[in-house]
Order: C-alpha cells, then sequence, then structure tokens
C-alpha cells in the first residue's frame, strides 16, 4: 500500500501543480476550468487519504476478525433481516 500511495501522492501533486500553472491562461473559461480540476483534484486525494485508507483499516479489521462481511462485526446490526442478506452474498462472493 505504500508504494500506491506515494504514486497517488505524486501524480495528484503533479496534477494540481499543471492545473494551477493552466489557471493563469489569459482565456477566462479555460482558466477557470483549470481551477476547478485543480480543487477537483485536491479534494478526491484528500478523499483518498481519509476515507479510503479507513476502508482500508476496517476491512484489516473484519480480515483479523476471520469475518465475511464488514455488517458482522456491529452486533446490533446483525438483527435485522436486511445486514443478514447482505452478510450472506458477502460470502458467496
Amino acid at each position: 500500500m505504500e508504494h500506491a500511495a506515494s504514486s497517488v501522492t505524486i501524480t495528484s501533486v503533479t496534477t494540481v501543480c499543471a492545473f494551477a500553472v493552466g489557471a493563469n491562461i489569459d482565456f477566462r473559461a479555460v482558466g477557470d476550468y483549470c481551477v476547478f480540476l485543480a480543487l477537483g483534484v485536491f479534494c478526491v486525494y484528500v478523499l483518498f487519504l481519509s476515507f479510503f485508507m479507513a476502508l482500508i483499516a476496517l476491512d484489516a479489521q473484519v480480515i483479523s476478525y476471520s469475518r465475511a462481511c464488514l455488517l458482522e462485526l456491529l452486533d446490533c446490526c446483525l438483527q435485522c433481516t436486511v445486514c443478514s442478506a447482505l452478510c450472506a452474498l458477502a460470502r458467496l462472493t
């Protein structure tokens, strides 16, 4: 995972820098487009660092408990038929 994170970091930084440079173009529509894309790439990178890494940590916890489904970790949720059905489908895949 450390190799993927460094690759994503380098790619995101260079992309944000390229669009930030493109934001200085005199043609207003292209400049605005570059600003929005630079902000968008930055937001996706922040979500990757926070949300995706949290999901990876939860998946590792599911694996360490030898469970087939994340919902099985929630004891209060096991009585719900929808959650039970989702866990059953997770076991099949």
